[in-house]
């Protein structure tokens, strides 16, 4: 049991608060020391650690798919780390795009920040036309909040002025904590945005972790002044 304790501990640090998307080898290592806590019939991918609650011990993130169902998204769960060993945070089973997602680019998922009380997810794809879509929450009033989201998208074969891959750009960030929204939109391939503003959020809806939908369009759900 003490040499099966040092193994996780030594997988727990390797971790740190960013994902190195894990190799096939450390994938299994992952899935066999938390298969209780993970989806059955799901590969723990990814992880990172960082101690959320600020109570002296390292939680753990660990991000998983269905390596049997070929378009589905996949999950995120978060575990607490307890003087007994782990306990389930929370659970998203769709909090990561499906591997299939990312067009020619490939795999989308482009890893998980944490750091403190903070997860951010990230996602990258695309081909000519290059997007990210990343997801950021917080831990508060012991709830993991969507805090912030972020939609950029360029035409990666475009010049402007000397620099490459910035035509074209349109993003949309919001950040529900300031309460303020990005917003640029750019014709096509043009270099100059017809729209570059700034926005106050009057309004958003609240989202956790539980019930966060990767596929769901949630600047919908913001109002603006």
């Amino acid at each position: 049991m003490k040499m099966c304790f040092c193994f996780i501990c030594l997988i727990v640090i390797y971790a740190s608060s960013y994902s190195q998307i894990l190799d096939e080898t450390k994938q299994k290592q992952l899935t066999t020391i938390f298969k209780k806590y993970i989806p059955a019939q799901h590969l723990v991918i990814d992880s990172a650690s960082a101690d959320f609650d600020k109570d002296g011990l390292m939680d753990i993130v660990l991000v998983t798919g269905n390596t049997n169902q070929i378009g589905n998204s996949r999950s995120v769960t978060v575990l607490k780390k307890t003087s007994n060993g782990y306990q389930v945070a929370v659970t998203c089973a769709d909090a990561v795009l499906c591997a299939d997602c990312g067009g020619i680019f490939g795999d989308p998922y482009a890893g998980v920040s944490f750091k403190k009380n903070v997860l951010v997810i990230y996602h990258y794809g695309g081909s000519a036309w290059r997007w990210t879509s990343n997801f950021t929450f917080r831990f508060q009033n012991n709830s993991w909040d969507l805090i912030g989201i972020s939609s950029d998208s360029y035409w990666n074969l475009g010049e402007c002025n000397g620099e490459a891959g910035v035509a074209g750009r349109n993003l949309g960030e919001a950040n529900f904590s300031t309460k303020k929204m990005h917003v640029i939109e750019t014709k096509d391939t043009d270099c100059i945005p017809k729209k570059d503003v700034w926005k106050k959020i009057k309004a958003y809806k609240k989202v956790s972790l539980q019930n966060f939908n990767v596929q769901e369009n949630y600047f919908k759900l913001i109002t603006t002044i």
